[in-house]
């Protein structure tokens, strides 16, 4: 039966959700793009998987210079602690470190996090990869996506 106190723990529900989004706590994902080396006679070099110039200081080890992208994107995150589990964990099973709830709009930014293995997300000091993105709506129409992630050695 329906509780006229119901409406109140809904729409306190719908604010804490809300907080949890558009917070203070924001994680900085970074990914990396390659672009032709702008120094004359440099470049890279198909045949070697190299630059063309040894000494050229401006590019990397393959002719390429890397430029960084940062984005921050707002979601709710959770440290999983492994305490919380009531049953035992088998050898080798790997259970993810954060999970995270996004917002469908950031999608693809997450997506490309997890595709790119250089690329990474920062949160709370931080290095996170996303390891496995599936959605976390009712009867495939979604608007947000659970995000499971590991932390990435030497944080």
């Amino acid at each position: 039966m329906w509780n006229p106190y119901d409406r109140l723990r809904t729409s306190d529900t719908l604010q804490e959700i809300r907080r949890g989004y558009f917070g203070e706590r924001g994680i900085t994902v970074h990914t990396p793009t390659e672009a032709e080396c702008t120094e004359e006679g440099c470049g890279h070099d198909e045949f070697t998987d190299s630059k063309r110039k040894i000494d050229c200081a401006s590019c990397n080890e393959r002719g390429y210079v890397v430029v960084w992208t940062t984005q921050t994107i707002y979601c709710r995150a959770r440290w999983t602690n492994t305490i919380e589990y009531r049953v035992q964990i088998g050898p080798g099973v790997k259970i993810g470190d954060l999970m995270l709830h996004i917002r469908a709009s950031d999608y693809e930014t997450v997506k490309a996090v997890e595709d790119d293995p250089k690329a990474y997300m920062l949160l709370d000091g931080f290095r996170i990869r996303p390891t496995a993105i599936q959605p976390a709506g009712v009867g495939g129409t979604t608007d947000e996506y659970r995000v499971e992630c590991v932390k990435v050695k030497g944080n």
